[in-house]
């Protein structure tokens, strides 16, 4: 197992506690409504989505003890990561439109940005990973990887 990038720390130090608060905040009143009831991230129906970023949080360090054949998706699984994060961003605040705030709104939101830097960090990183592996096989004359195209 090589040496992993800054990248790979920063993206782990970065999706796994925002992980976390996301799945802490599941439970914490998020917003009040007009009639001034506390919801919860399950009465506003956004926890499906917090449940479905805190896991994808948790793969840039999954990723690390994968099965060796699975080398090339790791962008692809970044991309589709960091699209989901990206497509949560402008649609939590939605649920929360017309209503007051809590802590566990902002926490929620919050980690949701972190969650998205820790993807482009992690993304990233496996860019380079790749670049590093398509060097050093050109330079010990092995074959190209099966991914690359010509050119």
């Amino acid at each position: 197992m090589a040496r992993p990038l800054r990248r790979d720390w920063f993206a782990w130090f970065t999706t796994l506690p925002s992980s976390v608060t996301l799945v802490v905040c599941l439970f914490l009143p998020q917003f009040t409504d007009c009639n001034g009831r506390e919801k919860t991230a399950f009465e506003t129906n956004t926890a499906g989505l917090m449940i479905g970023i805190a896991l994808l949080g948790v793969l840039p360090l999954l990723w690390r003890w994968r099965p060796k054949n699975m080398g090339p998706y790791e962008e692809l699984a970044g991309f589709i990561s960091f699209m989901l994060t990206l497509a949560f961003i402008p649609v939590f605040p939605l649920a929360g439109l017309f209503a007051k705030w809590h802590t566990g709104a902002c926490l929620t939101w919050a980690a949701a940005w972190i969650d998205l830097v820790g993807m482009v960090c992690w993304t990233s990183a496996a860019t380079t990973r790749r670049e590093l592996r398509r060097a050093t096989a050109a330079r010990a004359g092995d074959p190209p990887l099966p991914i690359d195209l010509p050119g």
